[in-house]
């Protein structure tokens, strides 16, 4: 690695960003199940177990879409008081909404690269 790191006159920022990580405390996270491709969408289940595991340590958001299918029926599957459904008027919000979050979960879709320019961190 440090030959790597020397070839590209790089520094190693590995421990530093290690350290920052530590520092952080994540205590909401953000889910975006959806995707336009209905393969890519997270299946209702997996959501339904990630979200009732998640949510025994750490405040929930899921962002949904009312003009979706699929987000109303997943809507109606997880209605859940201590989970905050999230569903941005257009574009814009959703981007604007993006950048706030702390942690995010994605599927492959618009919002994962959204977060990506932001540098969120999350998992796919």
């Amino acid at each position: 690695m440090k030959t790597i790191l020397g070839f590209f006159k790089i520094k190693d920022i590995k421990s530093q960003l290690i350290q920052n990580d530590k520092n952080c405390e994540i205590k909401k996270i953000s889910v975006f199940p959806l995707s336009n491709s209905p393969i890519r969408t997270m299946p209702i289940e997996i959501l339904i177990k990630l979200t009732d595991l998640l949510k025994k340590h750490f405040n929930i958001e899921i962002f949904l879409n009312q003009n979706s299918e699929i987000s109303n029926l997943i809507y109606k599957r997880i209605i859940d008081e201590d989970i905050n459904i999230i569903d941005p008027k257009n574009t814009k919000a959703l981007i604007l909404a993006i950048k706030t979050i702390k942690y995010g979960i994605f599927m492959d879709s618009g919002p994962l690269h959204v977060a990506k320019m932001f540098n969120k961190k999350g998992l796919l």
